[in-house]
């Protein structure tokens, strides 16, 4: 008999239809079981076997394996019969070319052995046994070598502050400081009372004209800031202003940090503003620090809380030195006035006296004349007139 490799298995399909293993091991099939036939049908077809052989060939796997191509078939898994394919396509078969019958020659010799076949795969893994009894308790261990130094322990409280000590001597006076630097004008104070008119002093000579004084900041309370020239209705920096509009006398809003330059909180003066029942709240003026001449003037209508960093006053502008007088990061005094309540409404007046009599007015236009009207009844015959004179 001769041996065929793989490759050559489509071009003796036909011949070899009825060939089966020598010897159970291609599959782990039974002897009588046709090595082509893949699909274990029991049959070998060129339109199914064949066509599947055909398929691994060309490197075909899986489902593209065996779409269309399965028979009756026991190895249904795609995954299966690519492993018998690939199996075929490493062994060499056995097979007998059926020819027309001749008579039977002489039996063979008795083959050599075959070869070991490869090791099955391992069995599936045993159930877990029982729980083993309790061992008896070892003897007791050697004693361990000393541990480390421990870390040291947080430090205690601090304890309550000792008596205080007698007062000691006075030192010697030490020498006098440096002169500190002139400290800043103090707030003009209020007006004192007027006192009694003096006698009228004699006329003095008329002074030298001074200089002109440097012009006053608007009236009110004003704080130090510092302008952020980007139009927006966020939040301002720390210490800054923000107007809502790059043309900034149109600006509708003004956004206020809720400390100044200083830090000093100016949240408790725009709380009371905010409840002020007036419709306007007041007024702010800002001025550039270097320049008072640079100026906007606004009403005040609302104050609002926007978050615990900003204030935003809902603002009109009333008058201004420049449509956007202020640069980004200019030093600038923002002033305020604020309104006070609104009145309650007086009680309703005395009723006047009543005026005199107005002047009689003028006659006015004769009317036009009117519609004629119907002709009257026919009155009664009058009496006979006496007789005229003879002629």
């Amino acid at each position: 008999m001769p041996r065929i490799t793989f490759a050559l298995i489509l071009s003796v399909l036909v011949a070899t239809a009825g060939v089966t293993s020598a010897e159970e091991g291609v599959d782990e099939r039974p002897i009588d079981v046709p090595i082509l036939d893949v699909d274990g049908s029991g049959e070998v077809t060129a339109l199914s076997d064949g066509l599947m052989i055909l398929r691994a060939l060309f490197g075909f796997q899986g489902e593209t394996l065996v779409d269309g191509a399965l028979g009756d078939c026991l190895e249904c898994d795609p995954a299966d019969i690519e492993g018998y394919v690939t199996k075929l396509s490493t062994q060499s078969i056995e097979y007998e070319i059926m020819e027309v019958a001749g008579p039977q020659g002489p039996q063979g010799e008795k083959g050599d052995k075959g070869d070991t076949g490869a090791t099955g795969a391992q069995g599936p893994q045993g159930e877990k046994g029982d729980k083993g009894d309790t061992g008896a308790t070892g003897a007791q261990g050697p004693q361990g070598e000393k541990g480390d130094k421990g870390d040291t322990g947080a430090t205690g409280a601090t304890g309550a502050t000792g008596a205080t000590g007698a007062t000691g001597a006075a030192g010697a006076d030490g020498a006098d400081g440096s002169d500190g630097a002139t400290g800043a004008t103090g707030a003009t104070g209020a007006t004192g009372a007027q006192g009694p008119q003096g006698d009228t002093g004699p006329t003095g000579a008329t002074g030298a004209t001074g200089a002109t004084g440097a012009a006053g900041n608007f009236g009110g309370v004003t704080f130090d800031y510092t302008m952020d020239g980007t139009a927006g209705s966020g939040a301002p920096s720390a210490g800054y202003i923000m107007l809502n509009n790059s043309t900034q006398s149109s600006s509708t809003t003004m956004q206020v940090d809720d400390a100044d330059d200083d830090g000093n909180s100016l949240d408790a003066f725009f709380t009371a503003m905010s409840t002020v029942t007036s419709s306007t709240k007041g007024l702010v003026r800002l001025t550039k620090k270097s320049d008072s001449s640079a100026f906007l003037v606004f009403e005040i209508t609302g104050v609002t809380d926007v978050s615990s960093s900003y204030w935003q006053l809902t603002i009109s502008n009333l008058a201004y030195s420049g449509t956007a007088p202020f640069s980004n990061a200019d030093d600038v005094l923002i002033s305020f006035v604020m309104n006070g309540d609104k009145g309650d409404t007086g009680a309703t007046g005395a009723t006047g006296a009543a005026g005199a009599d107005g002047a009689d007015g003028s006659d006015g236009a004769t009317g036009a004349t009117g519609a004629t009207g119907a002709t009257g009844a026919q009155g009664p015959q009058g009496d006979t007139g006496p007789t005229g004179a003879t002629g």
